[in-house]
């Protein structure tokens, strides 16, 4: 019986040393990010880390301007530019990208520090418990493109500014200087580098281009005078009982209803009472129609570069 008890005790003690080995606990896998601003050198508090494990979101967040997202996770450095990411994978292939929103460069806004330019990947796939750290600086990623055009090209205004297909904004009047964010001009924030440009206008003027954008800071882009004519319609008193008269251009471009008569004929575009539209030379077709749809005028004119067309809608049968 002393013997079968030796027995069992060794037993016992052997499945507590398995138990023991099996719960152990294993040290995690962590990366620790320092972010440094490069012009300082310096950590830069509040900067925010963020994690990724699929390269095509991570390279669609660094080379966009808009806010970063498809992170696994995201932390924001402390006091000593450091974020510590624990319990991550082993055999996953990182990347890290840091972004801090800097408003000491550009007076009332913010320009983008990041590391987009040297596109952090860590080299190797963690190992399993290891602790591995690095060292990231940040720049200035992106900048500003200022559209504007000279008063002279009022007549071509409203226009749509655009960068990369995306809509910037509108410019509404001309200005003869650029100023970052003045009125009428539009102020867009842009990746730093090549941009593709555009502006659209209602008058049928549009405008294609590249322009560099200076990374911190403004680049301007002028839209140059396009040449345009202006149509003028109008009619008095014979049709005061069937207004207001909807104006159309080529079937779809609508450009308003004449709600009141003139009194006199008029002998300019800018008279009182006429409406008017400015588009790029060519010939165009206009329809005119009461809300009844009983009166109907259409007809044909040609637009030449600075020149006034004006047209008369007679009384309706």
């Amino acid at each position: 019986m002393a013997k079968v008890g030796k027995i069992l005790t060794t037993i016992v003690l052997a499945l507590a040393a398995a138990c023991s080995t099996n719960n152990a606990v294993v040290p995690d896998t962590v990366l620790k990010v320092t972010v440094l601003n490069e012009s300082t050198n310096l950590p830069l508090k509040g900067a925010t880390i963020y994690l990724y494990d699929n390269t095509d979101l991570f390279t669609q967040t660094i080379s966009s301007i808009a806010d970063p997202s498809g992170y696994i996770t995201s932390l924001v450095a402390n006091d000593s530019g450091k974020v510590v990411i624990p319990k991550l994978k082993a055999g996953v292939h990182y990347y890290v990208y840091a972004y801090f929103r800097d408003t000491s460069i550009v007076k009332g806004t913010y320009i983008t520090l990041d590391n987009s330019s040297s596109q952090y990947v860590l080299k190797n796939e963690l190992t399993r418990s290891s602790i591995t750290s690095i060292t990231i600086p940040v720049r200035p990623s992106d900048g500003f493109i200022v559209f504007w055009t000279h008063p002279s090209n009022n007549a071509a205004l409203p226009i749509d500014a655009f960068i990369a297909n995306a809509a910037a904004g509108t410019l509404t009047q001309g200005n003869t200087a650029p100023v970052a964010f003045q009125s009428g001009s539009v102020t867009a924030r842009a990746r730093a580098g090549q941009a593709t440009v555009e502006g659209k206008s209602s008058t049928g003027c549009l405008w294609a281009g590249q322009t560099k954008v200076n990374a911190g800071g403004f680049s301007f882009y002028s839209l140059q005078d396009c040449s345009v004519g202006t149509v003028a319609f109008y009619t008095d008193n014979v049709n005061a009982t069937v207004l207001p008269i909807q104006l159309m251009l080529n079937a779809n471009d609508g450009i308003g209803n004449i709600s009141s008569v003139v009194s006199a004929t008029p002998t300019i575009c800018a008279a009182l009472n006429l409406i008017r539209a400015s588009r790029v030379p060519g010939s165009y077709t206009y329809q005119a129609v009461s809300p009844s749809g009983n009166c109907v005028w259409n007809g044909t004119f040609t637009l030449t570069a600075g020149g006034c067309n004006l047209i008369y809608l007679n009384q309706c049968n």
